[in-house]
């Protein structure tokens, strides 16, 4: 019954718009697996509508990794912004990568990297690289004004 269920999803995702935000997470990543980004995005898109926000906050990361992955970032970077909104520190730490990296936008960067701090918490581990992020933007920025 399992597999017929399973069977069906993949066959027809966006007919699966009663289910739960959740199975339709998890259908959307079988599909990024299997390489059916498109399938996947648009099953991402309708978990989007979810009043769970932890389900919108999964579906806009991983969303978002899509496009980036599609060499996308631009678009990537709105979905980023929505989770940033929504606390996501892993969707401020990808804005501050392609701040600096991509725009070559330092300032941006710093803010992206300062703000991601206030929220990490207890991660000892995720602290120190912030920090370490943090000093070396800041060096970016006073080597640019100081030129």
């Amino acid at each position: 019954a399992l597999f017929k269920y399973l069977a069906l999803m993949l066959e027809f995702p966006y007919e699966w718009e009663n289910s739960f935000g959740q199975d339709r997470n998890a259908l959307a990543a079988v599909l990024e697996k299997i390489g059916d980004l498109e399938e996947a995005t648009g099953v991402y898109a309708q978990s989007l509508e979810s009043s769970d926000s932890n389900i919108q906050l999964d579906a806009l990361l991983r969303t978002a990794f899509i496009h980036k992955r599609k060499d996308n970032a631009e678009l990537a970077l709105s979905f980023w912004k929505e989770a940033a909104q929504m606390g996501s520190v892993t969707a401020l730490i990808e804005m501050a990568k392609y701040y600096e990296h991509k725009i070559h936008n330092p300032v941006e960067a710093l803010y992206c990297t300062t703000e991601a701090l206030k929220l990490c918490g207890a991660d000892l581990k995720l602290m120190k690289e912030l920090k370490h992020r943090s000093k070396r933007l800041a060096r970016k920025i006073s080597n640019l004004i100081n030129s």
